[in-house]
């Protein structure tokens, strides 16, 4: 059953998206770019897809993506989209919307006709890295821009 919907970023929740990143502790707050900035981010680059989570109409979390488009499809040979940020509410994580949000991504990218997702995170005890390989991501051993790459095959999922 799924609980959570997903809303575009307007001048109506941006706001509410944008203060999620205080609910986190310090030490997750250092693994992840403030909501406000990635809204900013993603709003001058045209791959980016970037959504608030919502379970009802309460705001729980944000992600953003990179989908591959005609700016950025010569680099895209192995078919991949990326999981470029990604959090919950710290007082809403452990109530599975994490990965009912990411089966949410992985129906996007099979719509685009993707066949891998990829995600890099910071090592660490706050890490989300336990998450990601609880969900089927391998780690590549590539490390890039200090960050872990991690990647998902949804091609069977």
């Amino acid at each position: 059953m799924k609980q959570l919907n997903y809303r575009k970023i307007t001048k109506d929740n941006f706001y509410e998206i944008a203060a999620l990143s205080k609910s986190l502790p310090q030490g997750q707050r250092d693994c992840v770019a403030p909501n406000s900035y990635s809204i900013a981010e993603g709003s001058v680059h045209s791959y980016a897809y970037y959504r608030g989570i919502y379970k009802d109409d309460e705001p729980v979390g944000f992600f953003m993506l990179t989908l591959p488009n005609e700016e950025t499809a010569k680099s895209n040979e192995d078919n991949e989209f990326f999981l470029w940020r990604f959090m919950i509410k710290y007082e809403d994580q452990n109530k599975h919307y994490g990965y009912e949000t990411l089966n949410h991504i992985i129906e996007i990218g099979k719509e685009h006709g993707h066949k891998k997702l990829k995600t890099s995170c910071h090592m660490g005890e706050v890490s989300p890295y336990k998450f990601y390989l609880k969900c089927g991501f391998i780690d590549t051993g590539k490390v890039e821009g200090g960050e872990q790459i991690l990647i998902l095959d949804i091609e069977n999922k």
